[in-house]
């Protein structure tokens, strides 16, 4: 066995060698890396990393581009520093189309412009938007509230709110019997007395709003728009509203909405086939039916605001802000 000595020199030799060899290991990574970024200069450019950027984003492009059935087919790429004059042809213009799509970032952000909020209001609108701008500013404003001695009474309200629905549910049920069939309820399919024509033509709700109107407001309320001719409004009986699918009930009343706001008085025949029509309308509404409920509820209290006396129409325009604002619940977005 060999002895080492007891001096230390042994290991000092060994200390020294492994220092000499960590500089030497040192000064050679150092000289690889200065070789490697001498290379990288002089073989690669910034213009040359921009390529490469550039071709990986194409790639990335034209993969997302594989997932769609391709329009237009389009041979070859653009090289922006090969050519870059005014396209040759067609096919060269749908390959720069392409080149600005693949750099082009999926999401954009741009900055809101900058408005004084006290200036804001006394912008005046250009003469293209002056008539959106009144419609929506009076859509915004709340309508007046009716006189104390007219407004609906809250008892009253929850009592109708309940007796609706339990007429809702019944129309539902004799609906869905005479669809399928049933003997009990055959006879809301029999035309009624005096207006034997309205059910066996009754036309589509929505195409024909001309014959609809004088079917449900009269042919005095629509003359000269292609009276059907009626003389007296038809009831709203569900031998009609049943030869109707729910898009038709939905447009039916979307229709009479427009005709009371227009009119600016609630007949008794128009009252009475907005109530028959929310009977029967889905529940719950589409995005049409309930911005028409909501001008109807927006009407209804315009209406009961200008009354002075309690007459048959404020009864009227009570049961139908009742029926748009408690049941369908709109009040709380007018």
């Amino acid at each position: 066995m060999n002895s080492f000595p007891n001096d230390g020199s042994f290991l000092e030799r060994f200390l020294h060698a492994q220092q000499q060899e960590a500089e030497k290991g040192e000064r050679t990574s150092t000289a690889d890396v200065v070789q490697t970024e001498y290379q990288d200069g002089d073989n690669n450019d910034p213009s040359d990393d921009e390529r490469e950027s550039d071709d990986e984003q194409g790639e990335e492009y034209e993969e997302e581009e594989s997932l769609m059935p391709q329009a237009l087919a389009v041979e070859g790429s653009w090289d922006p520093r090969a050519n870059s004059g005014p396209p040759v042809d067609g096919m060269d213009y749908l390959r720069r189309v392409r080149w600005e799509a693949a750099r082009t970032p999926s999401i954009a952000q741009a900055a809101p412009p900058a408005v004084d909020v006290g200036q804001a209001d006394k912008r005046e609108p250009s003469k293209h938007t002056r008539g959106t701008y009144r419609f929506m500013t009076g859509l915004m404003k709340p309508p007046r509230p009716p006189p104390p001695h007219l407004a609906p009474c809250p008892h009253w309200q929850r009592d109708f709110v309940a007796s609706f629905s339990a007429i809702r549910l019944q129309v539902a049920d004799v609906l869905t019997r005479a669809e399928e069939g049933d003997a009990s309820v055959a006879f809301f399919r029999r035309a009624p007395r005096g207006h034997a024509t309205a059910p066996t033509g009754v036309p589509g709700a929505a195409s024909d709003e001309a014959s609809w109107k004088s079917i449900c407001l009269g042919a005095e309320a629509s003359e000269g728009e292609g009276s059907s001719g009626f003389t007296a409004p038809h009831p709203p009986l569900l031998s009609v509203l049943g030869k109707l699918d729910s898009i038709g009930r939905s447009v039916l009343f979307q229709y009479n909405c427009t005709w009371l706001e227009k009119s600016k008085r609630l007949s008794e025949p128009a009252a009475q086939w907005i109530f028959a029509l929310g009977t029967v309308v889905d529940k719950p509404l589409d995005a049409d039916t309930m911005a028409s409920m909501r001008s109807l509820l927006r009407t209804c209290s315009t209406l009961l605001a200008a009354k002075e006396e309690r007459d048959e129409e404020v009864a009227r325009l009570s049961i139908l802000i009742a029926m748009a604002g408690k049941y369908f619940r709109q009040d709380e977005l007018v």
